[in-house]
């Protein structure tokens, strides 16, 4: 897994947006939820995204190369996942950008599972609405 690849910078430029630098641990998937609100749109839409302009930290971020999929916390521990194999704990050296393996917490490993496999199951069950359609 090319972590290295996975640190994304994000620039938002609008009228009333203060400069800041933010340096919570976050996913792309806090991207919508962010714009959202920082264009002044309320709803209720089917995002588990963090709004980053609240003071709130997801404290993980979540990766896909191909059929791999990856999940890193805050302190830089990642679950990795590869298809046929059991789920494997790492921790990344942003300096030296290697992964060594490591033992991580079973709820960990659940959790990435949980993550990995929760748009599919969700749009599969007919989960995936805004609620005001069911």
């Amino acid at each position: 897994m090319p972590i290295k690849h996975f640190h994304i910078p994000a620039l938002i430029l609008g009228d009333g947006i203060a400069p800041r630098r933010d340096s919570r641990l976050v996913s792309q998937i806090d991207m919508p939820t962010t714009l959202l609100s920082l264009a002044g749109v309320s709803g209720n839409y089917p995002m588990i995204g963090f709004d980053l302009t609240q003071d709130v930290n997801p404290d993980r971020a979540f990766m896909q190369y191909d059929q791999t999929q990856a999940m890193m916390k805050g302190n830089n521990d990642v679950v990795i996942q590869m298809p046929n194999k059991a789920a494997q704990g790492y921790h990344y050296d942003k300096s030296t950008e290697t992964l060594t393996p490591k033992e991580v917490p079973d709820a960990m490993k659940k959790e990435a599972l949980a993550h990995a496999l929760l748009g599919s199951y969700l749009y599969k069950n007919r989960l995936y609405s805004s609620g005001e359609n069911k």
